[in-house]
């Protein structure tokens, strides 16, 4: 990766060597991502346009990182605390301040189980915050996630063919499959019709969500609290649509969860997800990434299994 001579000017003028640059690991194929040590620790997002051979992919990645920059602006204006201390936007980079795992930062659930409570109940909580900020005036690029999700899924696919990519992921990735995602995906085949949704779910997005509230994109520290990063899905959303994005990480993580924590389960927003997430698991991989789509595949059928725990514990009450 070579950085343009302006991109070396901005990574010296916060007190970095270009040539000490770090490749940073996980994340986006889309982007260059690396880290460098200036006056502080910096994470760098990098849009680099000769990564991309369809001038649709190349526009749409370059106007993603500007809307992410944007609404680090957005939720800076409003005081939310929940993001890194340092953002800046310039050339073609994205620079925050770096959340590393050496300074106590953590980007999945603790592997101490005593601190498992303390980690899910911080991360819900600003989830909870992030609902009370107001949306952005006007909107940043961006097609809005509830389209997406609905368009690329349910909107997509019959009944039929959607019964037709759990069984073929289902042989495809057989061997790699823990046997309880196995049967809870032979449940799911019977029970496509019922969680198929309306398409007027694209229309009721009323308040701030996240849209991709997975572990890998948040940072939690014990003593720090919590940072959330990748926000180029941002926008409008349902009530408790990123806590139950988030609890559809955690099961497929196989976490238990808590009757308190499954009262949050929006079930509308976790079908909505499901059916994009299936389409998705059955689309060959543009980096030709296949394993990325056998998470995909795994997280719809948590999913699946986090609707299923909901549905039980509203039968329970009653």
């Amino acid at each position: 990766m070579s950085l343009t001579r302006i991109q070396k000017r901005i990574v010296r003028q916060h007190g970095g060597d270009t040539s000490k640059i770090s490749k940073a690991s996980g994340g986006h194929m889309s982007y260059h991502r690396f880290t460098f040590q200036g006056e502080k620790k910096y994470f760098v997002k990098r849009h680099d346009p000769k990564l991309f051979t369809d001038k649709v992919r190349r526009k749409d990645a370059k106007l993603y990182i500007k809307k992410e920059a944007k609404t680090y602006k957005h939720l800076k204006k409003h005081r939310y605390p929940h993001i890194p201390v340092y953002t800046e936007h310039r050339s073609n980079l994205l620079i925050l301040s770096e959340l590393p795992v050496s300074g106590g930062w953590l980007w999945r659930l603790p592997e101490d189980e005593s601190r498992h409570a303390q980690y899910i109940s911080d991360i819900l909580s600003c989830f909870n915050e992030l609902e009370n900020l107001p949306l952005p005036k006007k909107d940043y690029f961006y097609i809005p996630a509830l389209t997406v999700f609905y368009d690329e899924g349910w909107g997509s696919m019959s009944d039929k063919q959607m019964q037709s990519i759990i069984r073929i992921n289902s042989l495809k990735w057989s061997n790699k499959l823990h046997s309880v995602t196995k049967l809870q995906a032979r449940k799911m085949i019977n029970d496509i019709q019922s969680l198929r949704i309306d398409a007027n779910i694209k229309t009721r997005g009323e308040i701030y969500n996240h849209h991709d509230a997975r572990q890998s994109n948040i940072a939690w520290h014990p003593k720090k609290g919590v940072a959330i990063v990748d926000w180029s899905w941002a926008g409008k959303g349902l009530k408790n649509g990123d806590q139950t994005m988030f609890l559809m990480d955690l099961v497929k993580s196989e976490i238990k969860l808590t009757p308190e924590q499954l009262s949050m389960v929006n079930k509308e927003y976790a079908c909505l997800v499901l059916g994009w997430l299936l389409c998705r698991s059955a689309e060959p991989h543009s980096e030709g990434n296949e394993i990325v789509r056998l998470h995909q595949f795994a997280s719809a059928v948590s999913a699946y299994k986090l609707i299923r725990l909901a549905a039980k514990r509203v039968c329970v009450r009653q």
